[in-house]
């Protein structure tokens, strides 16, 4: 008998017994569609995560720490965390025109994180909380554009009084789909963090401790250009020379105590010499005066950190390692990324293993209804062998009629779980968007997963009608056409 009959016969009986296939079917369905859409779901965010590192050139770029030992964690923790207590050299000019002069570097910018903001609004508009939003200021040169939606990058004049906002503000603000018509307003933000900005008016000393934590600094800026969604999009951008000017504070020093016991030494002799010449002696001209003192803290403990854009992401581990020789720690999202990958491929075979139990499910369903079959149709079987059908035939029959159950099934599971797809991947692409993160797609379902699913439904059919097979194929003919 040529394979094609086989097909035909198999296809017969299964359409002979409409009903009780069909519910065979659907166990697989929803076997198949739990392995499709689980590992769908964990390769489409592993995707995500990748295309939102390449968005923004993290792949192409170093991130270098005062600290030798600053490692991966980094993406985990704050650049404060990793700042303190560093054993490492300073993050100076010097260190950073070495390290532009390594083979594949493009360029790199020092990092200023000026601080965090409290409110903000632009000119005709109402005040908005943006408590989790900072301004962070880098050096302007090709390597360090940002991706914008609207409005333009930094440029070599602009160095005061402009700003780049975040796609997170700009939803804050009331302009969310709207960038094009916030290009060139004036923003004004708040902060509550003491006198920092050398154009900020300091109080009188006699008041200024205790005024330090009350007071508004506002700060205008015109913006220029907004970010697209996505990583870039949680800060506001200024450019380096703005943000080492708003990053120095200005404070009363008062002298020490040292320096008030020797004043008031110092007192009672001129007091005493005084009164010995029978003169009155005015203690106030002679009082201690606290000194203005403008403090740079970039100047005295270097940039916190600072990325290195390099050529191609071929070379980014290569550049990491000659960067690390100058004694700094340096970061590549690749040693993240590569911890990351693991970290999916284990929840992806975990997500696997979680929807074969369920295609197990299944295969014990084809198993049942296979047996039922055969009982139905022992009286068939004793025809078929008594007009020469083999063992072998009877085998190959039952087994392509379980396998075609399992096949089936997978690809109804799999137009499901595409269809499902589509629509978890419109409502998710739209809550990523109000999120502030761009993204085509979270399920995503590879040519290799059809397949491989098709495949697997279609085995797992097959081993399920084995058993039953070998029992067919063992009927006596002359009891199978006894029977009733």
């Amino acid at each position: 008998m040529r394979f094609i009959d086989y097909i035909k016969i198999a296809l017969k009986n299964l359409w002979r017994r409409k009903i009780r296939t069909s519910l065979t079917i659907i166990a697989v369905v929803i076997g198949s569609l739990a392995v499709v859409s689980l590992m769908s779901l964990a390769m489409g965010a592993r995707n995500v995560f990748i295309s939102q590192l390449e968005s923004i050139g993290a792949l192409k770029q170093i991130t270098v720490f005062p600290d030798p030992e600053a490692d991966a964690d980094f993406f985990g923790g704050s650049h404060e965390e990793l700042d303190k207590d560093f054993a490492g050299q300073l993050i100076t000019e010097e260190l950073i025109s070495k390290i532009n002069k390594l083979e594949h570097v493009e360029g790199s910018s020092p990092i200023i994180q000026v601080y965090q903001l409290q409110k903000a609004n632009v000119e005709g508009g109402v005040e908005k909380e943006a408590r989790l939003d900072n301004i962070t200021g880098y050096r302007v040169n090709p390597g360090s554009e940002k991706t914008l939606m609207s409005g333009r990058n930094f440029t070599d004049n602009d160095e005061m009084g402009k700003i780049i906002i975040g796609g997170d503000l700009l939803k804050k603000l009331g302009y969310e789909n709207k960038a094009d018509e916030i290009i060139g307003k004036t923003i004004t933000f708040k902060t509550w963090e003491g006198y920092w900005g050398l154009d900020f008016k300091l109080p009188d000393p006699e008041g200024a401790d205790e005024e330090t934590w009350q007071v508004i600094h506002e700060i205008e800026a015109e913006i220029i250009g907004v970010t697209t969604p996505g990583p870039d999009g949680r800060s506001s951008y200024v450019t380096e020379t703005w943000a080492r000017h708003l990053s120095k504070q200005q404070r009363w020093e008062w002298p020490s105590q040292e320096a008030w016991e020797a004043h008031d030494l110092e007192m009672q002799r001129l007091e005493e010499e005084a009164r010995a010449r029978y003169e009155e002696f005015d203690r106030s001209q002679y009082d201690l005066k606290p000194e203005l003192l403008i403090e740079d803290r970039i100047a005295d403990t270097g940039f916190p950190y600072m990325t290195v854009s390099v050529d191609d992401a071929d070379n980014v581990s290569a550049v990491a390692e000659e960067i690390k020789k100058l004694g700094v720690g340096a970061v590549t999202a690749e040693e993240f990324l590569d911890g990351i990958l693991k970290a999916f491929l284990v929840v992806e075979i975990v997500l696997g293993a979680i929807g074969s139990i369920a295609l197990l499910v299944a295969a014990i369903g084809i198993i049942n209804t296979m047996v039922m079959a055969i009982m139905e149709r022992t009286r068939e079987i004793g025809v078929m062998k008594a007009v020469g059908a083999s063992r072998g035939t009877i085998k190959k029959l039952f087994t392509l009629e379980a396998g075609f159950i399992g096949i089936i099934g997978g690809a109804f599971g799999l137009l499901l779980g595409w269809g499902l797809g589509l629509v978890a991947n419109m409502v998710a692409k739209r809550f990523m968007e109000d999120g502030n993160f761009s993204v085509e797609s979270i399920i995503e379902m590879p040519l290799w997963l059809i397949f491989g699913v098709l495949g697997f439904t279609f085995l797992v059919g097959i081993l399920s009608g084995l058993y039953p097979a070998a029992r067919a194929a063992k009927l006596d003919p002359i009891d199978a056409l006894r029977s009733e």
